[in-house]
């Protein structure tokens, strides 16, 4: 990510952290406001990641989660339904073209 980041040039933009959401809020300072909150850890935990971050997002931000289909995320799913406007998108697993998989872009 911190490639990425810095390939686009949004380095001094950009605030890459590594971990689960709940530890960050948790510690000082916690995470600040909030424009893009990725999850691709495990998907068992994802929903409560999102709620602890929830706060801190600002209007107009997205939730990206990873691997919601395989091997799958149904409590973040079942979480953001009716709470964001969910975009599922199909694609094929990293490193296992048989497996389909799924991708939520989440706005509030």
């Amino acid at each position: 990510a911190r490639a990425v980041v810095s390939w686009a040039g949004a380095a001094a933009e950009v605030d890459v952290r590594t971990g689960r959401a709940v530890d960050w809020l948790s510690s000082p300072g916690g995470l600040g406001p909030i424009d893009l909150l990725v999850l691709d850890h495990r998907g068992t935990s994802y929903h409560e990641d999102l709620a602890v971050a929830e706060q801190f997002l600002r209007p107009g931000a997205r939730v990206l989660a990873d691997n919601v289909l395989h091997p799958g995320a149904p409590l973040f799913l079942g979480y953001v339904y009716g709470r964001y406007n969910v975009h599922l998108h199909s694609l094929r697993e990293f490193g296992h073209p048989e497996l389909e998989d799924w991708v939520a872009v989440c706005e509030l």
